[in-house]
């Protein structure tokens, strides 16, 4: 197989599998995009550099800038992969590592130039049904091997979804829970079986404004099972606590300019819809709500 321009039904029948899957983009520049999503392994597909030129510098100019991918039939995986080729058989890896300095989540060996470089295992694909296959076997090895392998081990690097920090053990220390009480928060800490763990979701601007204004409108009842912290709880601790869900996700890359696009939802229903969100095609985002809804077992 040799590299090739993706046609553009192509190209949108691979972001419709990537985010069928869970993934998101965490980065875009001229040569590559960066897609990563919880406990899937990070990976990069490849751009035609001299047509995504313009949406890299638009991006640099302005973060929240519309993009538009041009792939190539190819991408990069963790070169762990490498030693995991022949259980991939819908896609040609190259026999070495590929180094290249975009690859910023994957480890670091020594260039040409003697500068570390970041390097990937480059694979390409004949067809969009390949590249899914791909995605399939990569997510399985990924889920067995999960601690000893496809994971760099350097500090901080994190997954855009839905990453983990994970800080020294302490021994001796039971596992607690330590909750965040702010509901406009995109973390919890947890402590389990010694080790501190942080989770957290890829922050984008939020308007504040927005969610008071939406509030206003909507009130602090789930909009998908109608739960209400306050009835719950009691005034005291649960008056004003609600979650604010984005119908059209923020990671969207629209900019987020109206309140109609929020809803107030339980921390139950909120993790839930993301979830859905996994089988849905971005123009039924509208309707997730309604969707969940009709999901939910009535006692």
């Amino acid at each position: 197989m040799k590299q090739r321009n993706l046609t553009p039904a192509e190209v949108n029948d691979v972001v419709r599998e990537l985010k069928k899957r869970g993934y998101e983009r965490a980065k875009y520049n001229a040569k590559l995009v960066e897609f990563t999503g919880n406990g899937l392994p990070t990976l990069y597909v490849v751009n035609n550099e001299k047509d995504a030129k313009q949406y890299a510098d638009a991006l640099k100019e302005n973060p929240n800038a519309s993009v538009k991918y041009v792939f190539k039939n190819s991408v990069y995986f963790h070169p762990d992969y490498l030693n995991e080729i022949d259980k991939f058989p819908t896609l040609q890896f190259e026999a070495e590592y590929r180094r290249h300095s975009n690859l910023t989540k994957f480890p670091q060996k020594e260039g040409e130039n003697g500068k570390l470089q970041n390097c990937g295992a480059k694979a390409i694909f004949g067809d969009v049904q390949s590249f899914s296959a791909g995605l399939d076997k990569a997510a399985e090895l990924f889920r067995k091997a999960r601690g000893k392998y496809f994971q760099d081990g350097r500090d901080g690097v994190v997954s855009r979804r839905l990453g983990v920090l994970a800080a020294p053990k302490k021994e001796g220390v039971e596992g607690k829970e330590t909750l965040n009480t702010d509901p406009n928060s995109d973390y919890h800490t947890v402590v389990t079986e010694g080790r501190q763990k942080k989770m957290f979701t890829f922050v984008h601007e939020r308007n504040p404004q927005l969610r008071k204004q939406a509030l206003k409108k909507f009130g602090y009842k789930c909009a998908a099972c109608g739960f209400s912290f306050e009835s719950f709880y009691g005034p005291e601790l649960g008056e004003d606590f609600i979650e604010v869900h984005h119908i059209v996700p923020v990671s969207e890359g629209e900019r987020e300019n109206d309140y109609t696009n929020l809803r107030p939802m339980c921390s139950n229903c909120h993790r839930m819809i993301h979830r859905l969100y996994r089988e849905l095609e971005p123009k039924d985002y509208k309707h997730a709500i309604e969707i969940l809804t009709s999901k939910i077992k009535k006692a």
